[in-house]
């Protein structure tokens, strides 16, 4: 089988000699489009993923500081937290212990300096049930159980604290 030489026409070498300086003089602009379109893909992958932050046990203080914007009391125990988020619905929970003094100076950093009153938000237990589906243990977060309760309501937050038993509860969300 004898191979013959193929021929080039005259027009096709234009073409990729076209092609060739297109791209020569192009591909700066080309690789920014790509990156800059792969960019804003990952940054939509990562705002409409759903995220759970649902740890088993006890949570770290890092993690009450991110949800509640205040770093938690040393006499602080029993931290959980517990979150989720997807696009611009989310929810943070957040439970701890500690001496009820201890709880109402906490709540009032956490609200900046909101007054605690019996007069307050109760968070709904529809929220609960609906969060429930994506928390695997929320228990914990045993706010219908807490007597003698003072809360404030502070951009989209909320917190309440058990003045009898020395617990503090945080909730925001949307």
């Amino acid at each position: 089988m004898s191979q013959e030489p193929l021929e080039y026409s005259a027009q096709a070498e234009t073409l990729g000699r076209r092609t060739r300086r297109f791209f020569q003089r192009w591909w700066p602009l080309l690789l920014v489009l790509v990156i800059l379109l792969g960019g804003i893909g990952w940054a939509m992958w990562s705002f409409l993923r759903l995220q759970v932050n649902d740890p088993i046990g006890n949570s770290s203080p890092a993690i009450v500081q991110e949800y509640t914007g205040v770093t938690p009391p040393p006499e602080a125990s029993n931290l959980r937290a517990a979150g989720h988020s997807k696009g611009m619905i989310w929810s943070h929970y957040v439970r701890f212990e500690a001496p009820a003094p201890v709880c109402l100076a906490y709540a009032q950093k956490v609200v900046h300096g909101t007054p605690l009153t019996t007069n307050f938000t109760q968070l709904s237990d529809g929220v609960i049930q609906n969060d429930r589906r994506l928390l695997r243990n929320m228990t914990w977060f045993d706010l219908p159980s807490a007597t003698n309760l003072v809360g404030a309501d502070f951009e989209g937050s909320t917190v309440w604290v058990d003045q009898d038993h020395g617990v503090f509860y945080f909730f925001a969300g949307f």
